[in-house]
């Protein structure tokens, strides 16, 4: 069956990473937002007071320790994590893990054990992309005997099996995503690729949770396209989204380190298995991969300009994938230009 392809590439990728197996493990399962930029509209005090020992971290990367007289401490302990800086570091200082020298104070032996212990907390704080919840690594039966990012890589592989099977496509462009940084950060730029890849497979094939084939609208106000329209009114410009944070930063990072041809890139895209599985079980794609990975290219020469291009010209370049017109799933991009919007 094409999930048991999912899921056997995902645990045979997991015991290249990790050496060991365990899929039937209960380890973390939150479902993230899938934004990547945290901003202040959606910025929500934590009440979780796991995440005091963030202001433990913060003190102990002063040299000099911190003069707590100074208030000098950043706004997003309160805004983002409803922490009163002060009042945690006096109960810091009464439970023995900071040292006060007059108004300077100091992590102490028992504070650094502290942080040892509480060092998920570091790390979902230092990964908010990956939107991973405290409670994922409290519950996991190995937490202080495991990395992080083991568990992390635990998280992430248990996400494809219950995005795929919901068909949160979204959610599960960005938890690959997700997967190729933490591939990144551990040097292993090889396997980061094929995550990188199936990401954007999934964006250009225009599978995303909307299933949108996305036309920008009037407002767009690049000049060269201001006064561009097809005849049924729409912009005569296509956005397939290359999504610089997903895809385009972290393939710029692989490719320094490996220096990979076009021609091998090409190669690796189109016969990587996470590809090649995800190609049978979507539902759905506007393009196949061979079409998916010159728009990538594109984008990546580009400098990651998200895919931009004009309908006329993606019509003569592309193939494209026409879907049932009696379907109600899905919208509708035409060989003649036209975009007919129609929903579920």
């Amino acid at each position: 069956m094409l999930f048991d392809k999912i899921f056997k590439a995902v645990l045979s990728d997991n015991a290249k990473k990790t050496g060991e197996i365990n899929p039937k493990e209960d380890v973390g399962m939150s479902t993230p937002k899938g934004s990547y930029v945290q901003t202040k509209s959606n910025i929500q005090p934590m009440s979780d007071k796991d995440y005091d020992y963030l202001v433990l971290h913060w003190i102990s990367k002063k040299k000099n320790g911190y003069d707590l007289s100074s208030n000098k401490y950043p706004k997003w302990f309160a805004n983002t994590y409803g922490i009163d800086f002060n009042q945690v570091a006096r109960r810091f200082i009464e439970g023995g893990e900071l040292t006060a020298e007059g108004n300077t104070v100091i992590v102490s032996s028992f504070g650094k054990d502290s942080l040892k212990k509480y060092s998920y907390v570091i790390y979902v704080y230092e990964h908010p992309k990956f939107e991973i919840k405290l409670d994922d690594y409290r519950k996991h039966p190995n937490l202080g005997d495991v990395q992080n990012s083991d568990i992390a890589w635990g998280i992430f592989n248990h996400r494809i099996l219950m995005y795929t099977e919901k068909q949160m496509w979204n959610s599960l462009a960005l938890n690959y995503s997700n997967m190729a940084d933490l591939l990144i950060e551990e040097k292993k730029y090889e396997q980061a690729l094929d995550y990188v890849f199936v990401t954007a497979y999934m964006e250009t094939s225009g599978m995303l949770d909307n299933n949108e084939l996305t036309p920008i609208m009037t407002e767009f106000t690049g000049k060269q396209w201001k006064k561009q329209f097809l005849p049924n009114g729409m912009p005569d410009i296509f956005l397939l989204e290359i999504n610089n944070y997903w895809v385009t930063v972290p393939f710029i990072k692989i490719q320094k380190e490996l220096n990979l041809e076009w021609d091998v890139v090409k190669e690796r895209f189109i016969t990587g298995v996470f590809v090649k599985s995800l190609e049978e079980l979507l539902p759905f794609k506007y393009f196949e991969k061979e079409e998916s990975f010159e728009i990538f290219k594109e984008a990546i020469q580009n400098a990651g300009s998200k895919g931009i291009f004009p309908l006329k010209d993606v019509s003569k370049k592309l193939k494209w994938n026409i879907p049932d017109e009696n379907s109600e799933f899905y919208f509708y991009a035409s060989t003649e230009n036209k975009v007919n919007r129609k929903f579920k």
